[in-house]
């Protein structure tokens, strides 16, 4: 069963300055603002998935777009490894997220049997329609009622 980190990537409009707009201003201490500012959960998602970590006989894992920091810093800081068993990123995988490749080293890597559908959500369609390319189960995600309407998950939760 796989999710998909969604997130914001929308600036408010206000001052910087004192923020990040400042001469003295590393590198790492722009990065760190970015991932800090840009790292917000669904609540309603992450309970949902509390749930269904509690059934033992479900994988989760959580698939996403990010570079090896950010992964990192959402694996370990923002603490999504209490979550999921695993986490599949386009660094790590070396495969666009939108292309049925990205999900193909997955299942490889787990060692998913033909015959086998993974799970997954995802909020952008064509990444579901890769996913679907390569056997798994997919679904458009607009908000955890997705979830609690699926068949496979109604109960779980």
């Amino acid at each position: 069963f796989f999710f998909k980190q969604k997130t914001a990537y929308e600036i408010p409009k206000r001052d910087w300055s004192s923020d990040v707009c400042s001469s003295d201003l590393t590198v790492d201490a722009f990065v760190r603002y970015w991932f800090e500012h840009d790292a917000v959960l669904n609540d309603d998602v992450v309970a949902a998935v509390e749930r269904l970590a509690r059934h033992n006989h479900l994988e989760l894992y959580l698939c996403t777009a990010q570079e090896h920091h950010r992964a990192a810093f959402l694996w370990n800081e923002v603490g999504l490894r209490r979550h999921f068993r695993d986490i599949w990123y386009t660094a790590r995988v070396g495969k666009a997220k939108n292309t049925p490749q990205f999900f193909a080293a997955i299942n490889q890597a787990l060692g998913v049997a033909p015959e086998e559908s993974p799970l997954f959500f995802d909020d952008t369609e064509d990444v579901v329609a890769a996913a679907r390319d390569a056997g798994w189960d997919a679904h458009v995600f607009d908000s955890v009622a997705d979830l609690h309407r699926h068949p496979h998950l109604r109960d779980l939760l």
